[in-house]
């Protein structure tokens, strides 16, 4: 009976925890998440924040945590929010950009409105003309200003998680500065690429016969 009432009480405290998630900003996941500083200074002043991420590996767990539907049909649905929430913060965001994904590789691209006054991309999608993912901000109403933040960016995809590059930059375009280490789908050139090492390593490990 005791270790009955205390498998009762674990699942109440881990449902109220859940719960916790749902209500606040921050991206949540039982299998992949985590943030990222970005920091870039100018003569005339400081572009510094962060970048939260999550993957999920069950479109039910996100819409859960999110309350949002999972986007596309891809087995895995990805998450991005951007916070420019640093001290001394006083330039805005304007753009930010997922490198070298191809148009083939994720589904269901859009946003997400999670409930806290962030601010909508005038634009979140795949160009080709520019050969990447990426999310623009045009006029006033978009751009991330001080203790600004935005809504969620999010996408699905088959292809499971690989540490990914980024652009993110303010209005100006010379500003624009790569920010590494943030998860994206693994594409087939990855694989190939560690496909073909992999038999690099097998053949020189070979034997001579």
């Amino acid at each position: 009976m005791k270790m009955k009432r205390k498998i009762i009480l674990s699942a109440l405290v881990l449902i109220a925890a859940l719960f916790v998630q749902n209500a606040g900003a921050k991206l949540t996941s039982s299998y992949y998440e985590g943030s990222v500083l970005y920091d870039k200074v100018w003569e005339d002043g400081f572009l510094r924040g962060r970048i939260d991420f999550a993957v999920y590996n069950f479109r039910s767990e996100y819409e859960f945590v999110t309350g949002l539907s999972a986007p596309g049909s891809g087995t895995y649905v990805y998450a991005y929010q951007i916070f420019n929430d640093l001290a001394a913060s006083d330039k805005t965001v304007a753009y930010f950009s997922i490198l070298g994904l191809s148009e083939s590789i994720a589904s269901g691209i859009g946003t997400g409105d999670d409930g806290t006054g962030g601010k909508k991309p005038a634009e979140w999608n795949y160009t080709a003309s520019d050969g990447y993912w990426k999310w623009k901000i045009e006029g006033t109403d978009s751009l991330v200003y001080k203790d600004d933040h935005s809504w969620l960016l999010v996408f699905s995809s088959n292809n499971n998680w690989v540490k990914g590059n980024y652009d993110i930059k303010g209005p100006e375009k010379e500003n624009d500065f790569p920010v590494p280490e943030i998860p994206e789908p693994a594409s087939m050139l990855v694989l190939l690429s560690a496909g073909g090492l992999m038999m690099r390593k097998r053949r020189s490990i070979s034997p001579s016969v």
